[in-house]
Order: structure tokens, then C-alpha cells, then sequence
């Protein structure tokens, strides 16, 4: 988990530069990452990397107590959260599924407008800390929200290492109904996550050729 600012900017450099590396690797060396020849793989990620950053300024904002930075990264955060990352998921479904990825897209645009305008109490945009964590005012925990965002989860497996999105979801079920935190579970996924393609690129891909050399 982001326990801090420093671990937050850190996870969000870290994984833009690793998906840097990856892309280089993929267009300019032979050892090329599969999964990222799927450009949406990246958009998936820069999702998660996103609210790493998103955090970091949430996390000054309640040191330095900026209220007004607090309510504008509070915004990203539910925009991100409540669109990007579950559009992400969509966007990884196989080009053959492309008329229900639309559908599904436009139902669920349909659905947050419809929850967003009848809502019975306006959404308070202010992120405050619980339990060392981050504590979204703005995230009321709705069971079908995690509902859907889970079944919208589905397309990873078509796309990433199966045990990868097993784990994450894991782990954000461990929090689920305790804390309004719960995506900060991506902290941890999304670093191992890159530590593994980087042990996959720099040790791994290399080694196996050097054996097949000899």
C-alpha cells in the first residue's frame, strides 16, 4: 500500500519508466514483452500509475493542509476510479468482443451519470487518512460498484499472466469492506507487477539466450 507521498510519486516514476523500458525493448531489441504488443496493456497500466500520482498529491494536500489541492485530486481520483480504470479493463478485451466492449462502455457511462445526477447526497470531494491509508470521502463503497468493476476485470485475464490479476484482486479484497482505500492495493500490484517484467527482460530472456549459445 502508499503509506506516504514518497512511496506513491516513487511507484508512479517507477512504473512510467519501466514501461518506457518495455516499449524501447519491444520496438528496438529482441526481447520483447508480448503482453505490451497490445498498446491497451499500456493504458491499463498508466491507469493504475496514474492514481499513484493522484495519491501523492492527496498525501501533501492533507500535510500541508490544501484543502483546494485536496478537492482537485480528490475529482481526478474519482474520475479515475469511477471511468478510467474500469474503461481500461474493457479496452483489454480481444478485438473480437469489440460490439460488447461498446455496449458496455455506453451502459456503463449511462449508469454513473444516472448515479451520479440521483444521488441522495452530493459527493463530497475530500480525501482524508484512515488506518495510514488514504480514506476517499468520495467513495461511498456501493456493493454493485465492486461488483462491476470486478466483472470488468475479467478482460486482464485474456491478456496478462493469469496469477497477476488473481493476486491483485486478492489483495483488494482483503480491504474491501473495511476501508474506502481499496484501489491503493494497485501500490503493491503494479510494483511487483514491473519488478517482474524487468527480472523477465534483464535476467531471464538474456540468460536463456546465453545458454543457447553454448
Amino acid at each position: 500500500m502508499c503509506y506516504n507521498e514518497n512511496i506513491s510519486l516513487n511507484t508512479f516514476v517507477f512504473s512510467i519508466a519501466v514501461m518506457g523500458f518495455i516499449y524501447y525493448n519491444n520496438k528496438y531489441t529482441q526481447y520483447k514483452t508480448e503482453v505490451f504488443q497490445n498498446k491497451y496493456v499500456y493504458l491499463f497500466f498508466i491507469s493504475i500509475a496514474s492514481m499513484q500520482l493522484i495519491e501523492y498529491f492527496l498525501w501533501k494536500s492533507i500535510k500541508t493542509g490544501n484543502t483546494k489541492m485536496n478537492y482537485i485530486a480528490s475529482i481526478l481520483g474519482w474520475i479515475t476510479i469511477r471511468f478510467l480504470q474500469p474503461l481500461s479493463f474493457l479496452f483489454l478485451l480481444p478485438s473480437a468482443y469489440t460490439s460488447l466492449r461498446n455496449l458496455l462502455i455506453v451502459g456503463y457511462l449511462l449508469y454513473q451519470l444516472f448515479l451520479t445526477r440521483f444521488r441522495s447526497t452530493p459527493i463530497e470531494f475530500k480525501t482524508t487518512v484512515k488506518n495510514d491509508h488514504l480514506y476517499w470521502n468520495w467513495f461511498n463503497g456501493e456493493k454493485l460498484e465492486y461488483i462491476i468493476y470486478f466483472a470488468f476485470s475479467i478482460p486482464a485475464f485474456f491478456v496478462l499472466p493469469w496469477l497477476i490479476p488473481i493476486i491483485l484482486i486478492y489483495l483488494i479484497y482483503l480491504y474491501l469492506y473495511r476501508y474506502n482505500n481499496w484501489a491503493t492495493m494497485w501500490c503493491w500490484g503494479i510494483n511487483l507487477t514491473f519488478i517482474y517484467y524487468l527480472f523477465q527482460i534483464l535476467i531471464i530472456w538474456p540468460y536463456q539466450e546465453y545458454n543457447g549459445l553454448c
